[in-house]
């Protein structure tokens, strides 16, 4: 018992400013660097991707206010940047790389797909039923000269 007190009360390790489990480091001396879980991790943007106003006044209030499906809209989002990226070509992304990508979980990113494709603001294309789904943003608000 006698340790168990020396350590609460400090002494046992020469100061009250010295940890344990840090050594001799006092407390205001690290790096708030020191406390990143990642930091070599962080990703550094070099683009920007323009997204439509229709996709910010209208989509958003829609999708959000009209549908209650905020998950929806954050796998548009989602799948507009990835397709702004690759010269709006097709996204191949199955339901567990959509999730892992945007924080949902895998069934808010299955129900928001099916919601996207009802509302006909997605294609989605597979060689077959196990095969990685391939999706197309449909932005059905310009004119079919601009899509291209």
């Amino acid at each position: 018992m006698g340790d168990l007190q020396a350590v609460h009360n400090g002494s046992r390790f020469g100061s009250k400013n010295r940890c344990p489990f840090i050594g001799i480091a006092k407390p205001n001396s690290l790096f708030p660097s020191a406390f990143l879980l990642h930091p070599s991790h962080v990703p550094r943007f070099k683009r920007t991707v323009p997204i439509d106003d229709y996709v910010l006044d209208v989509l958003m209030r829609d999708l959000i206010g009209h549908d209650q499906k905020p998950a929806a809209f954050m796998v548009y989002l989602h799948l507009y940047g990835e397709a702004a990226r690759n010269k709006w070509r097709n996204i191949s992304a199955s339901v567990r790389t959509i999730a892992d990508a945007t924080g949902l979980s895998k069934s808010a990113v299955h129900t928001a797909l099916t919601h996207l494709r009802r509302r006909q603001l997605i294609a989605t294309t597979a060689d077959h039923v196990t095969a990685r789904p391939r999706h197309r943003i449909l932005r059905h608000w310009r004119a079919r000269s601009q899509q291209l």
